[in-house]
């Protein structure tokens, strides 16, 4: 979801089940879904199960148990909307920490965390079809190189055994070397380079020196992620036609026995 900006179906079910708790308690006192609405708030004051227990629940793991046993101070029409808002702040600090986190620890999303920083829609999602599908795919690790395919091998192969095929430097082969480093690509790299060269500070990339030196990884890395943040068009058309043009190279490399 974080590509695309949207928020999980559990935000607007939880809205619309305050929404409704607030209409039962302002209905006339008389109706009779009022009067089911003040049983089942005694229910839920006594902690028996409940619908009024499950929203007391909800507004409580949000933060705003308050409303439950002072909701006469609130204003009704707008507070679902403002409840809306303190769910989707919950969500989205749920949701950099998870990224974080498989970034810290070189999950799934472990490359993910180190661009994508908030849970914004990307505008790359404009493009072709054909060209946000290789996108998408490239930004989330959905991708056919090493450092993912091989944590679903058996037995799984650990990521430091996850070495290119494509070339002979000994290199993990993740979306760092695939994109600035690999010789195999070099020429698909170098027409990318210079489509972006305008957009992007490509300084620190050394096209004399293929092997990537310790040195240089933290400053690789930055290139990669000013690539992917980039919301120039040029840069993300020009990307996304490289790991289409690449990925045609590899599977080439593959059935004609080019791999090493």
């Amino acid at each position: 979801m974080g590509e695309t900006g949207r928020y999980p179906l559990f935000i607007k079910c939880f809205k619309q089940m305050i929404n409704f708790w607030l209409h039962v308690k302002n209905a006339d006192p008389n109706s009779l879904a009022h009067k089911a609405f003040v049983v089942d708030t005694d229910m839920a004051n006594d902690n028996k199960e409940s619908w009024g227990l499950g929203v007391k629940r909800i507004l409580e793991h949000f933060g705003e148990g308050r409303v439950w046993s002072d909701n006469d101070q609130i204003n009704h029409k707008s507070y679902p909307r403002i409840f809306e808002k303190a769910m989707r702040r919950n969500y989205d600090i749920f949701w950099q920490h998870k990224v974080r986190l498989s970034s810290l620890t070189n999950g799934k999303l472990g490359n993910y965390g180190n661009f994508k920083k908030s849970n914004t829609e990307e505008p790359y999602l404009s493009l072709p079809f054909k060209y946000r599908k290789y996108l998408s795919r490239f930004r989330s690790s959905s991708h056919k190189l090493r450092i993912e395919t091989g944590r679903y091998l058996k037995p799984l192969l650990i990521r430091e055994d996850r070495i290119c095929k494509y070339c002979t430097l000994g290199s993990l082969e993740n979306e760092e070397h695939f994109l600035l480093v690999c010789p195999y690509y070099k020429f698909e790299r170098h027409e990318f380079f210079g489509l972006i060269n305008n957009y992007i500070d490509l300084s620190i990339w050394q096209t004399d020196n293929m092997i990537l030196p310790d040195t240089y990884e933290g400053k690789y890395l930055i290139l990669l992620n000013n690539i992917l943040q980039s919301v120039q068009m040029e840069v993300m058309v020009a990307l996304a036609k490289l790991v289409l043009l690449a990925c045609n190279r590899s599977e080439e490399a593959i059935i004609n026995g080019w791999a090493f």
